[in-house]
């Protein structure tokens, strides 16, 4: 396997909730990596209400402001801000929310790639 660089700037889909983010599948619809990786924007006060990742693990990593991650099953509820990661395991039932005044951009890369052939069927950000 040989190194391969992966740019942002591609196909963008919005959730289909109100408030919730766009993403961006960088890697994990097709390829034959064995991770996902996508760049995820929350806009302000928005978020992405209780869900799972399916048969995927996640892990966050904030660019650019924190993001607050809730446990749906329990009453965890923690910031994590840039310079910062978390973690989900699979199963876990999680609220995403962009608290904060600006976007909230976060890389989220999941294994298995599963998770991000969900999001890609998501609607095109431009519809």
């Amino acid at each position: 396997m040989a190194l391969r660089h992966f740019k942002t700037g591609g196909k963008r889909v919005r959730a289909m909730v109100p408030g919730g983010p766009s993403a961006e599948v960088l890697i994990g619809t097709g390829d034959d990596w064995p991770m996902g990786v996508a760049r995820v924007v929350i806009p302000p006060g928005g978020g992405m209400p209780e869900h799972d990742h399916s048969s995927s693990s996640a892990l966050l990593v904030p660019l650019d402001a924190p993001v607050t991650l809730v446990d749906a099953q329990g009453t965890d509820r923690f910031d994590v801000a840039p310079g910062s990661v978390a973690t989900i395991p699979v199963g876990q039932r999680v609220e995403v929310l962009n608290e904060g005044p600006d976007e909230a951009s976060v890389i989220v890369v999941f294994d298995p790639p599963d998770f991000t052939r969900q999001l890609d069927s998501w609607p095109s950000d431009s519809d």
